[in-house]
C-alpha cells in the first residue's frame, strides 16, 4: 500500500511542476534571465535587481527627412514672395524663438525690453497657435499693463 501512495504522490507532483516557459516569450525569458544572472541578496535581505530596459524601435521611420523637406519648400516659398517674408518673418521669428527656447513642458515663458514689444509678442503667440487649434491660458505677468489685454478667465493672476 504504501508503494501505491507514494507512486501516486510522484504522479501528482509530475502533474503539478510547472512546464519550463517556451524560449518564444523573448521579454519573459529575458527578464528571468536577468534575474537569476544579476539578482543580489541585500543585507537587509532584500532582493536587488537590475531593471530591464526595452530597446524602443523607431515609430516615425523617415518623417524627419519628409519634415525637412516641406521645410524647405515653405522657407523657399516665403524668400520668394518677398511680400510675405517681410511682413511675417518678424513674427515668425519671435514666435519660433519663443517656441523653441522658451518652453518648458507646456508653459512658455518669455518677455521684452518693452511693454510694447511684449504685448506684440503676445498677440503674435495667440495668433500663430490658435491657427493650430491651441488656446494659451494662465497668463502671468509682473506689468498689469500685459495683463489687461488677457481675458480675465485666463489669468493667474
Amino acid at each position: 500500500m504504501t508503494a501505491s501512495i507514494e507512486g501516486l504522490m510522484e504522479r501528482v507532483w509530475h502533474v503539478e511542476e510547472p512546464e519550463d516557459a517556451p524560449v518564444t516569450f523573448t521579454e519573459e525569458v529575458c527578464c528571468e534571465q536577468i534575474f537569476r544572472d544579476e539578482a543580489t541578496r541585500l543585507t537587509s535581505g532584500r532582493f536587488a535587481v537590475p531593471l530591464p530596459f526595452r530597446v524602443q524601435a523607431e515609430t516615425f521611420v523617415g518623417s524627419r527627412e519628409v519634415a525637412i523637406r516641406r521645410f524647405d519648400a515653405i522657407e523657399r516659398k516665403l524668400s520668394a514672395d518677398p511680400a510675405i517674408a517681410s511682413t511675417d518673418c518678424d513674427c515668425l521669428d519671435s514666435v519660433r524663438n519663443a517656441l523653441e527656447y522658451q518652453t518648458y513642458v507646456d508653459d512658455i515663458c518669455d518677455g521684452a525690453d518693452t511693454i510694447s514689444d511684449v504685448l506684440k509678442l503676445q498677440s503674435d503667440l495667440v495668433s500663430v497657435l490658435s491657427k493650430s487649434g491651441l488656446e494659451l491660458k494662465k497668463w502671468a505677468s509682473n506689468t498689469p499693463a500685459v495683463l489687461q489685454a488677457v481675458p480675465a478667465a485666463d489669468r493667474v493672476c
